[in-house]
C-alpha cells in the first residue's frame, strides 16, 4: 500500500473508503477537499485503545460506531467511546 499525503491528493487519485453498508474498505476516486486551506489550522489528535494516533482537523469526517450505529461526524463531535475503523478493525 502506498501512503501519500493528504496535501498531495489530486483529483481522481484512487483512494481507500469505507462501504458503510458492509464495513468493507474498496477503492473509489479522490473527489476533492471539504475544507481546504492554506492557512493555519489546529488538529485535534486521537489515541485509540492500542495506542494508536491519529491527527486530524477538527471539520475532518470520519465514519464511528456510536451507540451500535454507524454515523459519519467531524472530529470535533467525536466523542471518548467512540469505534473508529483502523485497518479494517474497529478500534
Amino acid at each position: 500500500m502506498i501512503h501519500t499525503p493528504i496535501s498531495s491528493l489530486k483529483i481522481g487519485d484512487t483512494i481507500l473508503t469505507l462501504n458503510p453498508n458492509s464495513l468493507e474498505l474498496e477503492s473509489d476516486k479522490f473527489l476533492g477537499y471539504l475544507d481546504y486551506s492554506n492557512s493555519v489550522t489546529t488538529f485535534i489528535s486521537f489515541k485509540s485503545i492500542s495506542s494508536s494516533i491519529l491527527d486530524i482537523t477538527s471539520t475532518h469526517v470520519l465514519f464511528a460506531v456510536r451507540d451500535n450505529e454507524i454515523g459519519h461526524y467531524f472530529a470535533m463531535e467525536l466523542n471518548e467511546g467512540d469505534w473508529l475503523l483502523q485497518n479494517g478493525i474497529w478500534v
